[in-house]
């Protein structure tokens, strides 16, 4: 169903009412009428796709989640599974194949003048997960790998393996960094995202100042849930799509501090808007928000631009 001409390669377009939802998911049966009556082969990409996030590079697929889907934001807050990349189970292939790079694709930017090459980009996303498996606190995580990738950005050939310096980086060296005492900052990272992200998808703007409600109702909880966001940070470093559209390491970190003041301004607007403290409930809504503007709603190229100018 589609207004006008569809994209080009595209037999049409599934519309959406005004809430946003789709209009061939019927709400009384809870079943999406396209898969029902004509098979997952009839289903868009995106939706074949979701909640997987692939990126394939021709030489092999990485896969993560979207945590928009509430089942994919319930694994983000299990304790009984260590954080770790594993092999993709074939049960786990989206039919019709994954999306993809380029055969031919380049690999991702050490720095804007120097290409890494795919083995040593492979380990540093590795690396990255490894980092926040270890990290006491999103906030360590992301300042161990800010310093790993400042170490990273000085190599330049002839110095030996890109991959052997990264494999020297020890993933357990996490100094504490407490989380930022007031919103201000990751305001800023959130007003960012809601700039590349289409008018209908803003948020509402909260009765309650956020820098009040971060102050009352999530900084005294947020170091409660480092476990979870930690496993959020990962599933963003990993498959990291901006790496490949970004121009450097200090690219691919800030799309993470990025994420991690997102999911914060979310926690804050989620509280705001229950008018309790931050418990699993109210962050499983953040979490599925923050991926929603994060994974969906925000324009990738965009976000990317802005997350470059930290290559200056």
């Amino acid at each position: 169903m589609a207004r006008g001409a569809p994209p080009g390669g595209a037999a049409g377009v599934l519309l959406r009412d005004r809430g946003g939802a789709c209009v061939l998911f019927e709400r009384s049966s809870r079943l999406c009428a396209v898969h029902r009556d004509l098979g997952e082969e009839a289903l868009p990409v995106a939706c074949r796709q979701f909640p997987r996030i692939t990126r394939d590079d021709g030489r092999s697929t990485a896969l993560t989640l979207s945590h928009y889907c509430p089942s994919a934001a319930d694994l983000l807050l299990r304790e009984d599974v260590a954080l770790a990349v594993t092999e993709l189970p074939a049960a786990a292939a989206p039919r019709g194949g994954y999306d993809g790079l380029r055969r031919d694709a380049w690999p991702p930017l050490l720095h804007p003048r120097m290409l890494m090459d795919a083995d040593a980009y492979d380990r540093w996303e590795r690396h990255a997960v490894a980092v926040f498996a270890s990290a006491p606190t999103p906030e360590s995580g992301l300042a161990t790998l800010a310093g790993h990738a400042e170490r990273l950005r000085v190599w330049r050939p002839g110095r030996g393996p890109l991959a052997g310096l990264i494999d020297h980086l020890d993933p357990a060296a996490c100094g504490v960094v407490e989380p930022a005492a007031d919103l201000a900052h990751a305001v800023t990272r959130h007003a960012d995202v809601v700039a590349c992200t289409p008018g209908r998808w803003h948020p509402e703007t909260p009765a309650m100042p956020l820098a009040a409600v971060w102050t009352r109702h999530v900084c005294g909880e947020w170091g409660a849930f480092a476990g979870p966001l930690n496993r959020w940070l990962a599933a963003h470093a990993f498959g990291n799509w901006c790496a490949y559209q970004g121009r450097g390491l200090r690219t691919f970190v800030a799309s993470l501090e990025t994420a991690l003041a997102v999911i914060a301004v979310e926690s804050a607007r989620a509280c705001a808007a229950a008018g309790r403290t931050l418990d699993r409930a109210l962050l499983h809504d953040a979490i599925r928000q923050s991926d929603f503007l994060l994974r969906h709603a925000a324009s990738r190229e965009a976000l990317t631009a802005v997350w470059s100018r930290a290559e200056a």
